[in-house]
């Protein structure tokens, strides 16, 4: 096979160079690609892109891209390796035309439960990691945008749109915002993992709480789950109704406090009888609301103490293998009826 280029080339006095030339028509659009984690890339903004197809059945080597529009030079980026008839967004100038916002939060979720002993779980949970991404275009016309996300070992998307492609070690997510408008894209990725939770411990509460909340949940199970965490609940509220009067009671003290401290200066005064009287009718009253907020405390802590006890006794008892069996005995009582 015989070569020409059209163009002289250069080769160093003792080098050798591999040259591969390809001239062919591809399919291709000028689109934006956002990629806010690269070092050429841009977490404000888009830039202006390019999107090619390799036409051929080889690969083609990372490199130079000059792009040129109406006969004139318009930019210039850089390609990753394309392989053979794949696709690649070649970015090329940022003209602030499409303006994003990105944030993102994470959270643990249980996706199953494994053991239960005394109240120590063992569950599958998803560590979930979401981001939010607010594409604004600035343009007359619309925009079809690329999204670069990678995803770490071990993720996999649960919840992304449904265009996106794979390139490299990357997923290019499409997205199209019209002409003037904001929309707002969410990627959802998780990984599974085994963890021990407390449920004497707040977190590990919160977790049983918001994995009861969903669907498809084993009912025998779940019913007597939802009535421990009921009597959690009441726990809370007790402590905090607790603290509030507690809290009460040292506001009502340091009146007492200041009540005292005048009755004692004005006695000293002639004149202030009407005063003195309308402050010891104010300290007897204070003192009043002082004797049933403690013996309100005191209810509320005897209270308390029973609650605890309620929780902590159902806590040892449960296990999901009892769920289970008691679920099996109720269906089976039902069959026969």
């Amino acid at each position: 096979s015989h070569f020409q280029s059209a163009t002289p080339m250069s080769v160093g006095k003792g080098t050798t160079v591999m040259v591969s030339m390809v001239r062919d028509t591809t399919d291709g659009d000028v689109v934006y690609l956002y990629d806010a984690d690269s070092a050429r890339g841009n977490d404000r903004f888009a830039f202006r892109a390019v999107r090619l197809r390799n036409p051929t059945d080889s690969t083609l080597e990372p490199g130079p891209v000059t792009v040129y529009g109406d006969g004139r030079f318009i930019g210039e980026g850089l390609t990753e390796p394309i392989p053979p008839r794949a696709s690649v967004v070649v970015p090329f100038a940022l003209d602030r035309q499409v303006v994003v916002e990105r944030t993102q939060d994470s959270e643990n979720q249980i996706a199953g439960l494994m053991t239960l002993s005394r109240g120590i779980l063992r569950a599958e949970v998803q560590h979930l990691r979401r981001t939010h991404i607010k594409l604004t275009n600035r343009l007359g016309t619309a925009a079809t945008i690329f999204l670069r996300h990678t995803l770490q070992d071990g993720f996999t998307f649960t919840r992304s749109p449904e265009k996106f492609e794979k390139v490299g070690t990357a997923h290019l997510v499409e997205v199209s915002v019209p002409a003037g408008e904001t929309t707002t894209v969410e990627l959802e990725e998780a990984t599974p993992t085994e963890r021990t939770l407390d449920l004497n411990q707040p977190a590990g509460v919160a977790m049983v709480r918001a994995w009861l909340e969903g669907s498809g949940k084993e009912e025998a199970f779940a019913g007597q789950m939802k009535a421990l965490l009921a009597v959690h609940t009441e726990i809370s509220d007790a402590e905090e109704h607790i603290d509030n009067l507690r809290q009460r009671l040292g506001d009502y003290r340091t009146r007492m406090d200041e009540l005292h401290a005048q009755i004692v200066t004005l006695q000293a005064v002639k004149t202030g009888g009407s005063l003195m009287k309308h402050l010891k009718t104010k300290m007897t009253e204070i003192s009043e609301r002082v004797q049933g907020s403690t013996i309100e405390v005191v209810n509320g802590e005897a209270a308390l103490m029973l609650a605890r006890i309620r929780f902590q006794d159902g806590l040892a008892e449960l296990t999901i293998e009892q769920g289970k069996a008691e679920g099996d005995a109720a269906a089976s009582a039902a069959a026969s009826r």
